[in-house]
Order: structure tokens, then sequence, then C-alpha cells
């Protein structure tokens, strides 16, 4: 199937960067895509090919010519029971759907031997959401989870409430919360973390611009390569890890935590809880020196050969595109709420132990 496209744009500001150009054009694409576009001479200006650095003048026409992913596969999702079967259906109407990520699964199509994804069970569910977005990989959907994230996810059944919906997310409206399991344990029950946030430079995730806390502002982003971003953490619980899951040389304490946060962008959460010093139990990329194993939470890895991390979308409050009533939905998380009970009981028991010890006049 031939999915060679072309996108044409007129350039209306001079002095932009190229690669800056594109990023506002593209925001869902990663800037190490638009990047690999530009070193294969992929991106035209005027018919001539342009490196990312070149500065655009008013009135030029940029063209960038490239493969397209495949689409949402609908007939995926079918063979193996369809939406209803695979996710569960958190909210519905006629304009918009929000389903429930499970962990270890794609939000939309990459390559086309790629096990079943959401978009693939949103296509086979509804044409609409198939048609609603520009991208028909994403059957609709207006956000997207990381692979080993779990939560709220919402798509659009028309292509105006996508639009509707993305604007709306991209100026802040939708406010959205996490539940993370983290190394250690907070100093304070309420941190509010203001970080600026770039991609690294090899394009493999996210990194801090700089440290300014709790609202001190030390340096404001640079238009175009570097994003503001916020997030307020709120601890949950403290969890202390028996001996048998303690590895040598690593702490016992483990904290689960609420993340809230409006412009999510890419990674952020996990970039500053790992500025926090407190990295998601099996992030790698972001400095973990724990894993999900070592807790003895899991013993088996996902589809992908890894065990990952634990994320979960657990709400989101957005106004309806069409009625402009508030809604919150809510994806309940069964696996932090174990992880809940476990450290309670656990606590109990260490509680039961030290009163009987201590009855007994030792």
């Amino acid at each position: 199937m031939n999915r060679v496209k072309t996108h044409r744009f007129v350039n209306v500001e001079a002095g932009r960067r190229l690669d800056h150009f594109l990023v506002q054009q593209f925001p869902d694409a990663s800037r190490r895509f638009l990047k690999r576009q530009c070193e294969e001479g992929r991106v035209q200006v005027n018919g001539s090919v342009r490196r990312g650095g070149y500065l655009l003048k008013c009135g030029e026409i940029v063209e960038l010519i490239f493969d397209h992913p495949p689409e949402a596969r609908p007939e995926i999702a079918r063979a193996e029971g369809g939406l209803e079967k695979l996710l569960p259906i958190l909210f519905e109407d006629e304009h918009l759907i929000a389903v429930s990520k499970r962990r270890a699964m794609h939000s939309v199509t990459l390559r086309d031997d790629d096990p079943v994804t959401v978009s693939d069970c949103l296509a086979a569910y509804s044409e609409s959401c198939f048609l609603a977005s520009q991208d028909r990989r994403e059957a609709g959907l207006v956000q997207r989870l990381d692979y080993f994230t779990s939560g709220v996810l919402v798509a659009a059944k028309s292509e105006k409430v996508w639009y509707s919906l993305r604007e709306q997310l991209f100026r802040g409206g939708f406010r959205k919360t996490y539940l993370a399991l983290v190394e250690g344990t907070l100093t304070e029950e309420r941190i509010r973390v203001s970080l600026a946030l770039r991609q690294r430079n090899d394009g493999s995730g996210m990194e801090v611009v700089s440290d300014h806390r709790n609202g001190q502002n030390f340096k404001q982003p640079r238009e175009g390569s570097e994003f503001s971003a916020e997030t307020n953490v709120e601890l949950v619980e403290t969890i202390t890890l028996g001996d048998e899951f303690r590895r040598s040389g690593e702490g016992r304490a483990l904290s689960i935590i609420r993340a809230t946060a409006t412009r999510v962008r890419r990674h952020q959460i996990r970039v500053h809880l790992a500025a926090l010093g407190h990295p998601l139990v099996g992030d790698e990329l972001y400095g973990s020196r724990l894993g999900l194993t070592d807790c003895g939470l899991f013993t088996d890895a996902t589809p992908s050969g890894r065990f990952g991390f634990l994320l979960h979308a657990e709400s989101v409050e957005l106004e309806h595109p069409v009625t402009a009533r508030p809604i919150r939905i809510i994806a309940a998380s069964e696996l932090f709420e174990q992880l809940v009970q476990r450290s309670r009981q656990h606590d109990a028991v260490c509680r039961t132990g030290a009163d009987r010890w201590t009855s007994n006049g030792k």
C-alpha cells in the first residue's frame, strides 16, 4: 500500500527556523522524527531541500514528503472480540467516547505487525471515530498514553468534536490526574514542580531545562524548543517492602503518589518525578535503580519482553465540546488499590508484632 503523502504549507513569519516551523505544523510528531525527515532530504522549501536550521522567509512554501505509518486496523480488533471485550468504556454519548487503556498496550498503530491497539478497537467499534481525526492511526483519539501507562483515553466521534477537544487540550483545558509508584519516600505530602522541558539531543526522551521548584521561576523556556510544565504531586501511600523484596544496597521504601497537571507535555510526569529524586519504579529511561520484579510485583514480562513501570491516568476533567458541561471521567486501578491494601496489611502486621513485643516486656 502506497502511503507516501505530501504536506504543503506557506510560511507567514520571516526568520523562523525550519525545524521549529515543522514542530508547530505537526504537534503529534516527535522532534526526532521531524529531524530525520530534514536529514533525509524529505523537506523542501520552494522546491529546494533544506535542513532544520534554515531560516524561513515570509511567503516561502514548505513541503514535507514522507511515508505515512499504517492506519488503525479494525479487523485486528474484531478478531479479538472488539472494544467491548478488550477495553472498558468509561463514558459515551453521540459526540465522544472514553475508554480505559490497559497497561502494555500501544495507543495507536505504529507498525503493521503491532498487537491490537486502542485505536484499532475504536475503529472497530465506531466508523465515526475512525473518520474523526486527521491521522487515521488515531481513530478519533484526542490524546495518547505511553505503552506502559494505563487509564483514561478520550476519542471524538466527529471531525468537529475532534478539533474542539484538541483545542481544549492544547490550551490546558484538560485536568488530568495520575497515580504512580515511585522510588523512596516523599519528604513533603504536597509538592508543586515547575520545570521547563525540552527533548534530549539524542531524541530518546525529555529533560528538564532548569531546576526551579515550588513556583520559583529561574528561567523562561525558549519558544519552539522548550516548554513550560507544572505538576502537582501528592503523597497517597508509603510502602515498606519486606526483606524478601529488598535488593542489596537499595532502600526499602516506595511511594504511591497522585500527580495532577493540565497541559501535559511528553513524559512530563515521569521527568518531573525523576527530577524530584523519585523516579517511577522500573523507569530506566529516567534513572530508576529498582525494577518491578525487585519489588515482587511482576514475575512475567509484558508482550514486549519488558516489565516497565506503573503509571495510571486516573481521571480527566474537561468541558463537553457540545453541551459545555463539565465532565469528570474516572478509570479505577485495581492494581494500585491492591498495592495500597497490601501496604496497609503489612503495616498492621508490623504494628501487631510491635505490640506483642512491648507486652512481653522485652
